[in-house]
């Protein structure tokens, strides 16, 4: 029972908004002062490795279901009970005082105890008010039901639904409604990822029942190409798709695109012979090196990591001397984490940043012309070193793909303003970073375009700062490969660029982008004529 640092924020900076603050509990120093512990550290007040980890752990304090208390789960409590955003102290006191009589008596049938103490407190009525109380398991509480009795479940249901006859065209447009709402915007990146071309695209029934044979017919018309889309669905009820239409725009088309076109998506529904809807939308179909950070297509960035480039793998080949020299080893080789010391991947990556520095005389330059909100054109590293001339995001792509080859998981850093490059310095570190999935679920605008590789938020700061300062992430400021200068002095500067919360815009993990099947474009080798 206590004060969560939300709360404690608010109270402290006189009801300053506390949104940017990560969760956690205040405690206090030696000195009596309060103290922020985030809700990870917070945790580790249980030993994982304790033969008697606890049962049960509840938490009275403010936003404590969503992140503190199952993490207080996955360090090996078997059960644990938080709070919901906000809730009315006497409130809150009432059901605990309720829930612990029930646990202690029935220890065994916690689930039941939960619910009647909800119950109870709803009762209550009154002034009080509160969000929400959580019940954490690490095993279902709930009657298990296999996927064969579901499926089994639902053609039940389905045979007993009344198919819904139609006889005319204007019958199919009275039964049957289509909502269409298409994506204005496309690039090869987003359709390579396998990005809808729509933003919605239900079928719906105006009558109970099941209607056969609705026909998709879906053409993205580029030039004289045309690339389409045909399926065919029953509906009962309502039917999303928009998630199932997919459209195989080639790669010679994709290139041939050099400058933003507006083009047409043709979009056809029939029952069989009758049509229910059909039209015609405007799209723009952007160039292929374009990159538009805004927040539907901004998580697109790491499909510009290009580790299979031709020029990468030559970069690699002329660092392998830098990194015998650097090592004093004859016999030292790019091995990734292999040797598990941090220091080891360090030379590393200073190894092909001395290739890039002293190497190749790039030039810094301002991006090309994109004329697009939030658009730019991005150089391919082959395109870098053979124009020596790169923006910040082109030579920290470079950087980045150039640590991906080798097997080390980089990182790109995006402020106001200006992008960086980093890399993990201890596969573990990375590892129990990646883990906490709960973090991106906060600033997920939509489920559709939640990306667990992409932490965009002044609040993600304060983890970032946290791994960078126990030594497990590195920060490079790639734009001093234009002015030479050495490999400390670019991770002085590369903290330094990402040091204010408030300038912080986002971080881009590109292993796990790669876990998540954002893979590079597919570049072709004429491309680099």
């Amino acid at each position: 029972t206590g004060i969560d640092n939300k709360e404690g924020y608010t109270r402290l900076n006189n009801g300053s908004d506390a949104t940017s603050v990560m969760d956690g509990f205040y405690l206090a120093r030696g000195d009596g002062t309060a103290q922020q512990v985030h809700y990870r550290d917070f945790a580790k007040s249980i030993d994982p490795v304790s033969d008697t980890p606890p049962k049960l752990v509840t938490f009275n304090c403010f936003y404590s279901a969503a992140r503190i208390a199952p993490t207080f789960l996955a360090r090996g409590a078997s059960c644990a009970v938080g709070i919901q955003d906000t809730i009315d102290d006497h409130l809150a006191e009432a059901f605990y005082v309720d829930f612990i009589k029930a646990y202690i008596g029935k220890p065994g049938q916690i689930f039941d105890s939960f619910r009647d103490c909800l119950e109870g407190i709803r009762r209550l009525g009154g002034r009080m008010f509160g969000t929400g109380v959580v019940l954490w398991t690490n095993k279902s509480l709930l009657p298990q039901t296999s996927d064969a009795e579901i499926q089994d479940s639902f053609s039940s249901w389905q045979q007993q639904v009344d198919e819904i006859e139609i006889e005319s065209e204007e019958a199919a447009r009275r039964s049957i409604d289509v909502t269409v709402k298409v994506h204005r915007d496309l690039n090869y990146a987003m359709l390579h990822n396998g990005r809808s071309l729509f933003e919605r695209f239900r079928l719906s029934t105006n009558s109970y029942g099941r209607v056969r044979d609705i026909y998709v017919n879906v053409e993205l018309r580029v030039g004289r190409g045309v690339f389409p889309f045909h399926a065919s669905y029953d509906v009962t009820l309502s039917k999303e798709i928009s998630h199932f239409i997919r459209v195989p725009l080639t790669w010679e088309t994709a290139r041939a695109v050099s400058e933003t076109v507006r083009t047409t998506l043709f979009v056809e529904v029939k029952q069989g012979e009758k049509v229910i809807y059909q039209q015609t939308h405007s799209v723009n179909l952007h160039p292929l090196n374009q990159w538009r950070d805004n927040r539907r297509d901004g998580n697109w960035l790491p499909s510009f990591v290009l580790p299979r480039d031709p020029a990468i793998e030559n970069i690699i080949e002329a660092s392998r001397r830098n990194l015998m020299v650097l090592s004093g080893d004859y016999f030292a080789c790019f091995d990734g984490y292999q040797r598990g010391d941090p220091e080891q991947v360090d030379l590393q990556v200073e190894a092909i940043w001395s290739t890039l520095a002293f190497m190749h005389d790039i030039q810094y330059v301002e991006p090309p012309p994109a004329y697009s909100e939030h658009a730019q054109r991005l150089r391919t590293p082959s395109e870098v070193l053979g124009a020596k001339l790169g923006t910040c995001i082109d030579l920290s792509l470079l950087v980045a793909a150039c640590i991906e080859y080798i097997g080390i998981h980089p990182v790109i850093f995006l402020t106001k303003g200006h992008a960086s490059v980093g890399y993990w310095r201890d596969w573990r570190a990375h590892r129990d970073f990646m883990i906490d999935d709960t973090m991106t679920e906060e600033f997920a605008p939509q489920p559709e375009i939640a990306a667990p590789f992409e932490f965009r938020s002044h609040a993600y700061h304060q983890q970032v700062s946290q791994f960078i300062e126990i030594g497990a992430l590195g920060a490079l400021e790639a734009t001093l490969i234009t002015e030479h200068a050495g490999f400390d002095e670019a991770l002085k500067e590369g903290l330094e660029s990402i040091k204010y919360q408030y300038e912080f815009d986002a971080m881009f993990d590109i292993d796990k982008a790669r876990f998540a099947e954002i893979t590079p474009l597919p570049l072709h080798g004429e491309y680099y004529g």
